[in-house]
């Protein structure tokens, strides 16, 4: 904010400048902070498992394929790279990579973002280079704000843990469960559930419906889909129906026992 020279007004503060002036000075600056945070991307990975010689996929007919593995990790390598700026954040559901020793923290220390490592069942190599995440954890919550991604209509809690869970954190308030581990495996049992859960893993049904690394509003807009099915505006009030409905189901399934 700057102030017009030619302003007639008096000087009312220690530096000669109108105090109205100033308030919308710090207005203005607090604005320009927040669009600069909104500008940096979220990832969600899971089961990349690069340079794994036993990873496979399947043919359309479910049976199990082997695969290239350097044809596998150069298009999942030149898709991070494309999509992942230095500022963005990734965060690491699992089971990334079977390289160790120098290999393995020399594709750790090119790929860019802030990595954050939530531990999978085959990630005891990437404990050999902790300087290369921001943190590892076995299990992580997190919230995002409309304030800092404005396509969001209310504060979205996340889970995220490589094993698919039955119960997490402020479930019951709309919080959503990203997995991985399951390799697509419980994609309809997750699309059929009234949960918020997903399977962000490379053979997800998210991943495999956009065909790149899911983003942060990809995930709301995934799980805002199922919510608008049944015409609730929000995450939180699609929980709430959830909760209702199933409470409702149990109190008839337990009233026809007694009779």
């Amino acid at each position: 904010c700057r102030i017009d020279p030619d302003d007639s007004r008096k000087p009312n503060g220690r530096d000669g400048y109108p105090r109205q002036g100033r308030r919308e000075s710090h207005k203005q600056k607090t604005i320009i902070i927040l669009s600069s945070v909104s500008m940096d991307q979220v990832f969600f990975i899971a089961d990349f498992h690069l340079g794994d010689h036993d990873v496979f996929t399947k043919d359309e007919n479910g049976r199990r394929m082997n695969v290239n593995v350097a044809v596998r990790d150069n298009w999942l390598l030149d898709m991070w790279m494309s999509q992942v700026g230095k500022k963005d954040c990734v965060y690491i559901l699992g089971d990334l990579m079977a390289y160790r020793g120098e290999t393995g923290e020399n594709l750790l220390s090119r790929l860019p973002g802030k990595k954050y490592l939530i531990e999978g069942n085959h990630d005891e190599n990437l404990r050999a280079f902790p300087g290369q995440f921001r943190s590892v954890e076995l299990m992580m919550n997190k919230v995002f704000s409309p304030m800092v991604y404005p396509f969001l209509k209310e504060r979205l809690n996340v889970t995220m843990c490589h094993y698919p869970m039955y119960s997490w954190y402020r479930k019951p308030e709309g919080a959503v469960l990203l997995h991985g581990h399951s390799h697509g495996n419980l994609d309809e049992f997750n699309r059929n559930s009234m949960e918020l859960k997903a399977d962000i893993g490379v053979e997800g049904e998210l991943f495999q419906s956009i065909k790149r690394i899911p983003t942060l509003q990809d995930v709301y807009e995934f799980f805002m889909a199922k919510a608008e099915a049944f015409g609730m505006p929000t995450l939180a009030l699609y929980a709430r129906y959830c909760y209702r409905f199933k409470e409702a189901r149990y109190n008839l399934e337990y009233s026809s026992e007694i009779d």
